[in-house]
């Protein structure tokens, strides 16, 4: 395998890409715009399911127009690297830095602790805490992990509102690829999924 054959390969070259000053301005502008959109959920200008929509949207951005650069005349589909990026930039912003109690809500782009709650999910979806952060656990998890980490994710939760925002949610991981940048839908089925 050859050197430029060895970058273009999801799970490899995220973390070449996801390791510079681009990507950190990337992940600190998304802090600040998330930061901006659960203040507003918590005056209630908007719900939080409308807020992790919003953010959603704000973090595709930079992506479109790299997508736009690789397909014109580029002999590689960069989708399933862009698609890992930005669920690592949402991950490491509405989530932390791992799964854990004592890895989330921190790391260097984190949100403070329950700056999402669960407004505006459906009922079933509710339970007081950050569903924001749970939803957000469960596409990442389906779309990364795949099975095992689904069935893993499952064995942990024993709240009956987050196992069934969790079966939501891996759903919507597993719709999520790369190819024709199909992840650029994914406020979309926050809204239309997840949304009372």
């Amino acid at each position: 395998m050859g050197t430029l054959d060895s970058l273009i390969v999801p799970g490899y070259t995220k973390d070449i890409l996801g390791s510079d000053a681009e990507s950190e301005g990337r992940r600190n502008r998304l802090k600040v715009f998330a930061l901006a959109t659960a203040r507003s959920a918590r005056k209630g200008t908007i719900t939080d399911v409308e807020g992790f929509a919003q953010v959603a949207a704000f973090a595709i951005s930079p992506f479109q127009i790299m997508d736009a650069a690789s397909n014109s005349g580029g002999i590689f589909d960069l989708g399933e690297i862009y698609i890992e990026l930005y669920l690592d930039d949402l991950k490491s912003v509405l989530i932390g830095d791992g799964w854990t109690n004592t890895e989330r809500n921190y790391g260097k782009y984190a949100l403070p602790y329950n700056s999402f709650l669960d407004t505006g999910f459906k009922q079933q979806f509710r339970d007081g805490g950050n569903q924001v952060q749970h939803a957000m656990a469960g596409i990442y998890i389906s779309n990364v992990f795949g099975i095992a980490g689904r069935v893993f994710a499952h064995w942990q939760e024993d709240e009956d509102a987050d196992l069934a925002l969790y079966d939501a949610t891996f759903t919507i991981g597993r719709d999520l690829d790369g190819h024709k940048s199909n992840f650029t839908k994914l406020p979309n089925m926050i809204r239309t999924r997840l949304a009372a």
